[in-house]
């Protein structure tokens, strides 16, 4: 009776310790994009953008089954997830953020902002196989960070200074482009001041726009009835507004003088 009782005792503690596995699974080295992902992201510069809905708090299994976050395509009603399925959401475990050339101290950074939906990503969705199951992981190749931390609710665009140069006004400087979609408007100002940012964010903001490249902002676009000769014209107001992360190499710290034997210039010691 004393033998089987110990047989049952050690039986239950190894499936407890099973189950209670903190992190039972890494990445078994097969990887593959998801169909149609890759010639997604080639095919527009405002395609492939991502944000998170959710993190997985309430599911019950063992990392990285549970507790990555769920994410979406913006503007889109169904994301393509790893197991090739369409879905509202899909699950991610994983992320790659060797593309956006940021440092590991960057990504993680971000990433905080990413989980916590303060930031938008551009990525591949990619699957990824751990024990036997794919799971989703996103190849990002650039991180925009929320300048006010919001979760908006608007549609999501890239605006941007498009060139166009007139004698008088209003002239439709900008454009803005609708993200993982083809839409476009010409736009006579961009007005990011109800953003809740900082007076810096705001001042980037500003000065990004006067690029190419410009910020991700979500928002709404007015098409005012304009009588002729008025300063009148499409317009975009945003929620929200991101500014790209990219990554900020160390200051270099030049030493001269001393035992090094280096000569200072004018001004240094």
């Amino acid at each position: 009776m004393r033998a089987q009782l110990f047989v049952f005792a050690s039986a239950f503690a190894t499936l407890a310790l099973t189950g209670c596995a903190a992190d039972v699974g890494q990445e078994d080295g097969t990887e593959e994009d998801v169909v149609g992902e890759s010639d997604a992201l080639s095919a527009s510069g405002n395609t492939g953008y991502f944000i998170v809905t959710r993190p997985d708090l309430y599911r019950k299994c063992a990392s990285p089954f549970c507790g990555g976050v769920f994410v979406k395509r913006v503007n889109q009603a169904k994301t393509r997830c790893a197991d090739g399925s369409l879905s509202a959401e899909c699950y991610v475990a994983f992320y790659d953020f060797a593309p956006t050339g940021l440092s590991t101290t960057e990504a993680d950074d971000f990433k905080s902002l990413f989980t916590a939906s303060q930031g938008v990503v551009r990525a591949t969705m990619r699957s990824t196989t751990v024990g036997g199951t794919k799971l989703g992981k996103l190849r990002v190749t650039e991180a925009w960070r929320g300048a006010s931390g919001i979760k908006p609710g608007s549609d999501f665009f890239r605006t941007a200074d498009n060139g166009i140069r007139c004698v008088r006004a209003p002239c439709p400087s900008f454009t803005a482009f609708k993200l993982n979609d083809t839409d476009s408007h010409n736009l006579i100002r961009v007005d990011t001041s109800g953003v809740a940012a900082s007076p810096a964010d705001q001042a980037a903001a500003s000065s990004a726009l006067s690029t190419k490249q410009g910020i991700l902002a979500a928002g709404s676009i007015a098409l005012p009835k304009c009588l002729p000769g008025s300063n009148c014209g499409p317009f975009f107001t945003a929620e929200e507004f991101y500014l790209r992360v990219e990554h900020k190499a160390a200051p270099v710290v030049k030493i001269c003088g001393g035992l090094l034997g280096a000569q200072c210039g004018k001004g240094e010691y």
